[in-house]
């Protein structure tokens, strides 16, 4: 005859266990959060392009900076008039959109220099560079390398800033350009910087992600802490 089961022997935990187990709770959750906090690794905010399409002179060629089918400016390369000359344009090709420079000429910018709000940029077209046989050549962008022009476009009614990278040289009388890449700030009305290539990767900060040496050596007590409490609590609670 089996014996009916005799009930489990209920045993009270005292005030320094509770507060043990309670701190393990916290150094379990407080670790949790920092795990899922490492493991979440920012995206990267710009996308750059490598090119290496020529612009010789009576060329157009567009330029789509975010790929999505519909170019965003055109760099028209003309010769003609009674001078024989040869200049080299950019144009935006959609309402919104605008090039960096002051006064129709467009700027030649170095690396480093930062594209955004506070820039100058005009919706017109503007002149990089011109070359005639009589005159003297005008624009920034004669006989220069690794240039860039600054850039401001729309992606679904949001402004964006970009770049893009060009080599010029005068040829006689003839303007002969070289688009060797490009590239654009994802987040909308974020500044970009002439010849980034990358988003500068980062990590996503959560609520009470571990953030300093002092932090980490808190957690390090807790989890003590919480071994000293799992240790009691086994040695004080037998079972029948």
């Amino acid at each position: 005859m089996k014996r009916p089961p005799q009930p489990r022997k209920v045993v009270d935990l005292s005030a320094s266990i509770h507060q043990q187990l309670n701190l393990y709770g916290l150094a379990a959750t407080a670790a949790g959060v920092s795990t899922l906090a490492l493991a979440q690794p920012a995206q990267a905010k710009i996308v750059y392009t490598p090119a290496n399409t020529p612009i010789p002179c009576v060329s157009k060629v567009n330029l789509d900076l975010n790929h999505d089918g519909n170019p965003d400016f055109v760099f028209f390369n003309q010769s003609g008039g009674v001078y024989h000359q040869c200049w080299l344009d950019v144009l935006p090709t959609t309402q919104g959109n605008q090039i960096l420079g002051t006064e129709n000429f467009a700027a030649a910018l170095k690396a480093g220099a930062r594209i955004g709000a506070s820039s100058r940029f005009s919706a017109s077209h503007d002149l990089m560079a011109a070359v005639t046989a009589y005159t003297q050549n005008a624009g920034q962008w004669v006989n220069v390398n690794k240039r860039y022009l600054g850039l401001e476009f729309k992606i679904h009614g949001k402004t964006h800033f970009g770049w893009a990278r060009l080599n010029v040289a005068e040829n006689g009388v003839k303007i002969i350009g070289k688009l060797t890449g490009y590239a654009y700030e994802t987040v909308p009305n974020k500044s970009i910087v002439a010849g980034k290539t990358d988003g500068s990767p980062g990590r996503i900060k959560c609520a009470g992600q571990i953030t300093s040496a002092s932090q980490s050596a808190q957690l390090k007590s807790l989890g003590q802490l919480a071994q000293g409490a799992t240790g009691t609590t086994s040695g004080r609670v037998n079972r029948p």
